[in-house]
């Protein structure tokens, strides 16, 4: 058994099945996809399937696409064929090939654009619309979320994709485990209790599960937070079961009331009190958007201003004093970084950007990468640690980070439990795409900025302006960015019984005796679990084989795992260090070819590679 599944490398005009490759359009989970042309001219996508590890998955998508394939709804990913490659020898991957959808997930799109309330009734309207046509047929699709989503990009109308986990009577079957899967976010409380309850036998979703999931993702996309945050697995759990989230309109005042009514009944505890079916949710969003008046195309969060000098994903606990604890929501492209220093004798200082919901046109609009901040930002937060240290935070003269406007009213940044970064929630990407490109199985990812960075360059620019020594050693690699565990890898630690954050021992393979500091380097490495493992099936000494990145810490994803037995299985681990922070510890000056390290660590398993 391989310990790492096969990735299909096509080079360009590559036939595969009548369809010539033109290029590759990303990789995750179990494959890869690919654009490639017919004879006709016509793009398609061509999602790659190794057939010894994803069968089972494969063979429930295939079915549940074929089932639906007669449809041809507009908002319903469409199956074109699937065949096996290569031809001519042992097939090694099923090829499915679906349409190409031109555009971006849902979940990046609304990052991107900041769309009005108009637009996001729209999209789910269409999603609920493609639900009410695949419920019709009796499949229910188990996995209704932002990254499985599409937003075309020529119309900005949705397509729902990514069947992978779907169901319908009688479907092959893809785990043995009594649980559904899918994202514990977007579980339904009856699906929870059901667990919780240790009820026999399987659950089995239905149309309300989808219709609570699609309610979720609309919460997000109004409000930019979820409605159920909690610190572990547990408290989501019991949040979800227990607690009534906080009206959008109270978290956001732009949501329109008819709109916030819509998502909260959505979210109703009881499956009877959502909405009928998924044919009525459209047509309550139908008759909003007919009564919709100006106050529908105003964008729903403020757009990042050249003032925002913090961004959402980790940052350092210095910075905890400094947090707005009720900034108003934000989305969009980042600006550009100020012009650079103006010439001699110019004495105006630059003109501050006053309208944060100002914005360029839609045309221009493309993701502009978070580097340009760095140092403006750097200069800002450094200067606020320092004045911090003397012990005078009021001398500070600009703030780190801008607060919410008068008119926000003071609950508008809880939903049920204390806020959590939009970026550490599962929004997701097993695979990679171009800004411009994405498949109907691509996931795409934003960009993540790295925060560490910018606070050691601050470091050296406020040492400076203080006649301090500073340093700033060698150039290194930022963390690699977020993106979320592959659904089989989750499907397959929930069959193992490994916990989410339930932390092991590793060490690198390859250094004989007793741990010590060693020289490592990027690439792929393996890394054994020391002794007792998760259980018989998950032993100690399993080897996991991992994509290992240097940076300020080495950090390591680990995608595919080995028992002694020869057994494979998909997961999701990353590196820690003991104090629990994310990537190990560094014993050397940061360098980008090699770094030493203590090799004893943490491995962690999660649902989402931070």
């Amino acid at each position: 058994m391989r310990l790492n599944p096969p990735s299909p490398s096509i080079a360009p005009g590559t036939v595969v099945g009548g369809y010539t490759v033109e290029r590759k359009l990303g990789a995750g989970g179990y494959g890869a996809v690919c654009l490639a042309r017919e004879r006709e001219g016509g793009l398609f996508a061509l999602k790659f399937l190794p057939v010894e590890e994803a069968g089972r998955w494969a063979e429930r998508e295939v079915s549940i696409l074929l089932r639906l394939q007669h449809l041809s709804h507009p908002h319903v990913v469409r199956l074109l064929s699937h065949t096996l490659w290569p031809v001519a020898e042992e097939p090694e991957f099923l090829v499915i090939v679906m349409e190409y959808v031109r555009g971006a997930a849902l979940d990046k799109w609304a990052r991107e654009v900041n769309p009005t309330a108009r637009a996001v009734a729209g999209v789910a309207r269409d999603v609920a619309g493609a639900l009410a046509a695949v419920h019709g047929e009796g499949v229910v699709h188990r996995d209704v979320k932002g990254s499985n989503v599409l937003v075309r990009a020529e119309d900005g109308r949705a397509v729902l994709a990514d069947f992978g986990v779907g169901g319908y009577p009688g479907a092959p079957g893809i785990t043995r485990h009594p649980f559904l899967p899918g994202t514990p976010e977007y579980r339904a409380p009856e699906a929870w209790q059901h667990r919780r309850d240790n009820a026999s036998g399987k659950y089995v979703a239905g149309p309300a599960d989808d219709l609570w999931a699609l309610g979720v993702t609309l919460y997000w996309l109004l409000t930019d937070r979820y409605p159920f945050e909690a610190p572990d697995d547990v408290a989501l759990v019991d949040a979800i079961l227990t607690r009534t989230p906080s009206a959008p309109r109270e978290v956001n005042p732009r949501v329109p009331e008819v709109l916030g009514r819509v998502c909260l009944r959505l979210l109703e505890k009881r499956p009877e009190a959502r909405f009928a079916d998924a044919g009525a949710l459209a047509t309550e969003l139908t008759e909003a958007l007919t009564g919709a008046d100006e106050a529908w195309d105003v964008p729903l969060c403020d757009f990042y201003s050249v003032h925002t000098a913090t961004t959402k994903g980790r940052a350092s606990d210095l910075l905890a004093w400094a947090r707005a604890p009720h900034q108003p929501p934000r989305r969009g492209p980042r600006p550009k970084r100020a012009a650079a220093v103006a010439p001699p004798g110019a004495g105006a200082a630059p003109t501050k950007d006053r309208a944060l919901c100002d914005a360029a046109p839609p045309h221009q609009r493309a993701p502009i990468p978070r580097r340009g901040l760095r140092v403006v930002a750097g200069l800002v937060l450094a200067v606020a640690v320092v004045v911090v240290g003397w012990g005078a935070p009021w001398q500070v003269s600009a703030p780190v980070q801008e607060v919410a406007p008068p008119h926000l009213p003071l609950e508008a940044d809880r939903a049920t439990a204390p806020p959590l970064s939009a970026a550490s929630t599962v929004a997701a990407a097993s695979s990679v795409a171009s800004p411009e490109d994405s498949a109907p199985m691509m996931k795409p990812q934003p960009p993540t900025a790295s925060l560490k960075k910018s606070l050691r360059n601050a470091g050296c620019v406020a040492g400076a302006s203080l006649a301090l020594a500073c340093t700033s050693g060698a150039q290194v690699r930022p963390p690699p960015d977020p993106e979320d565990c592959p659904q089989a890898a989750l499907t397959a630690m929930e069959e193992l019984d490994i916990d989410i954050g339930d932390d092991r021992i590793g060490t690198f393979t390859g250094y004989t005796g007793d741990p010590r500091v060693i020289t490592v380097r990027g690439g792929r490495g393996s890394i054994k679990l020391a002794t007792g493992g998760y259980g018989d099936q998950f032993p100690g000494g399993t080897v996991l084989s991992c994509r290992i990145t240097l940076g300020e810490r080495v950090f390591g994803r680990c995608n595919w795992a080995r028992t002694k037995a020869g057994k494979t299985w998909p997961v999701c681990f990353e590196l820690h260090h003991e104090d629990g922070k994310l990537g190990v510890e560094r014993k050397d000056e940061g360098n980008a070819d090699s770094a030493r390290i203590f090799n004893s660590f943490d491995v962690v398993p999660v649902r989402r590679f931070e």
